[in-house]
């Protein structure tokens, strides 16, 4: 096994996070909470330096076949 043990648990507790909240239907916020979240949502997005050479690179839909 090449993880360590907290990559291990890191690894677990993510993947059954995922399952959990897959299974949820309904998500309830606080109005506290949720002004928060509205306000992430639009905020600006901020490009950082990796995103940008990410998206500058060229896509299996620009190939030219």
């Amino acid at each position: 096994m090449d993880k360590t043990v907290i990559d291990f648990l890191l690894d677990s507790a993510a993947t059954n996070a995922e399952r959990v909240l897959a299974e949820r239907r309904w998500f309830i916020l606080s109005p506290e909470a949720w002004d928060e979240f509205e306000a992430v949502l639009d905020a600006p997005a901020t490009e950082t330096p990796k995103l940008g050479a990410l998206l500058s690179e060229p896509t299996v839909f620009d190939s030219q076949a």
